[in-house]
Protein backbone atom coordinates (compact mmCIF):
# COMPACT_ATOMS: atom_id res chain seq x y z
CA UNK A 1 0.00 0.00 0.00
CA UNK A 2 1.23 3.63 -0.82
CA UNK A 3 -0.15 7.18 0.45
CA UNK A 4 0.73 10.31 -0.11
CA UNK A 5 1.97 12.82 2.70
CA UNK A 6 2.42 17.19 2.68
CA UNK A 7 5.41 18.05 5.29
CA UNK A 8 8.27 19.84 4.80
CA UNK A 9 7.03 21.66 1.85
CA UNK A 10 7.50 18.74 -0.16
CA UNK A 11 4.91 16.02 -1.54
CA UNK A 12 5.95 12.57 -0.86
CA UNK A 13 4.45 8.91 -1.89
CA UNK A 14 5.09 6.61 0.75
CA UNK A 15 4.60 2.89 0.77
CA UNK A 16 4.96 0.10 3.40
CA UNK A 17 7.99 -2.34 3.52
CA UNK A 18 9.42 -5.31 5.49
CA UNK A 19 13.01 -4.93 6.99
CA UNK A 20 14.29 -8.74 8.52
CA UNK A 21 16.22 -6.48 10.99
CA UNK A 22 13.79 -3.86 11.69
CA UNK A 23 10.23 -5.16 10.67
CA UNK A 24 7.58 -3.10 9.29
CA UNK A 25 8.54 0.36 8.02
CA UNK A 26 7.87 3.49 5.60
CA UNK A 27 10.16 4.55 3.37
CA UNK A 28 9.77 7.10 0.72
CA UNK A 29 8.48 5.72 -2.48
CA UNK A 30 9.63 7.51 -5.48
CA UNK A 31 10.08 11.04 -6.70
CA UNK A 32 9.05 14.34 -4.04
CA UNK A 33 7.43 17.50 -5.77
CA UNK A 34 7.70 21.05 -3.59
CA UNK A 35 4.18 22.34 -3.23
CA UNK A 36 4.80 23.97 0.10
CA UNK A 37 2.99 23.51 3.29
CA UNK A 38 -0.53 22.37 3.14
CA UNK A 39 -3.32 24.88 4.76
CA UNK A 40 -6.24 22.59 4.09
CA UNK A 41 -7.01 18.97 4.14
CA UNK A 42 -6.30 17.42 0.34
CA UNK A 43 -9.27 17.17 -1.81
CA UNK A 44 -8.48 13.39 -2.83
CA UNK A 45 -11.10 11.85 -5.92
CA UNK A 46 -9.99 8.76 -8.31
CA UNK A 47 -7.71 10.15 -10.43
CA UNK A 48 -7.02 13.06 -8.92
CA UNK A 49 -5.91 14.65 -6.01
CA UNK A 50 -5.59 18.62 -5.32
CA UNK A 51 -3.72 19.90 -2.44
CA UNK A 52 -3.87 23.49 -1.28
CA UNK A 53 -0.22 25.08 0.34
CA UNK A 54 1.32 28.12 1.91
CA UNK A 55 4.87 28.99 -0.33
CA UNK A 56 7.88 30.38 1.75
CA UNK A 57 6.95 33.81 0.27
CA UNK A 58 3.35 33.61 1.66
CA UNK A 59 1.38 33.06 -1.41
CA UNK A 60 -1.40 30.11 -1.50
CA UNK A 61 -0.57 27.64 -4.39
CA UNK A 62 -3.13 24.30 -5.83
CA UNK A 63 -1.58 21.19 -7.31
CA UNK A 64 -3.42 18.62 -8.91
CA UNK A 65 -1.56 15.22 -9.33
CA UNK A 66 -2.72 11.83 -10.41
CA UNK A 67 -2.31 9.79 -7.06
CA UNK A 68 -1.54 6.29 -8.75
CA UNK A 69 1.39 7.81 -10.48
CA UNK A 70 2.60 11.00 -8.78
CA UNK A 71 2.45 13.15 -11.83
CA UNK A 72 1.26 16.75 -11.38
CA UNK A 73 -1.10 17.92 -13.92
CA UNK A 74 -1.41 21.58 -12.83
CA UNK A 75 -0.66 24.15 -10.75
CA UNK A 76 -1.89 27.99 -9.54
CA UNK A 77 -1.28 30.64 -7.50
CA UNK A 78 -3.89 31.15 -5.78
CA UNK A 79 -2.88 34.64 -3.97
CA UNK A 80 -2.45 35.60 -0.69
CA UNK A 81 -2.75 32.33 1.61
CA UNK A 82 -5.08 32.55 5.11
CA UNK A 83 -2.47 32.71 8.04
CA UNK A 84 -5.31 32.78 10.83
CA UNK A 85 -9.13 32.59 10.95
CA UNK A 86 -10.76 35.99 11.46
CA UNK A 87 -14.09 35.99 13.30
CA UNK A 88 -15.99 39.42 12.75
CA UNK A 89 -17.53 41.17 15.96
CA UNK A 90 -20.39 39.70 17.25
CA UNK A 91 -19.94 36.81 16.15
Amino acid sequence: DTAWVAAGGRLTRLRTAVDPAHGLRVIPSGGQVVVGEPVVRADVRPGLAVVSTRTDAGAGRATAFDPATGEVRWQRQLGAAAVAVVTPPGS
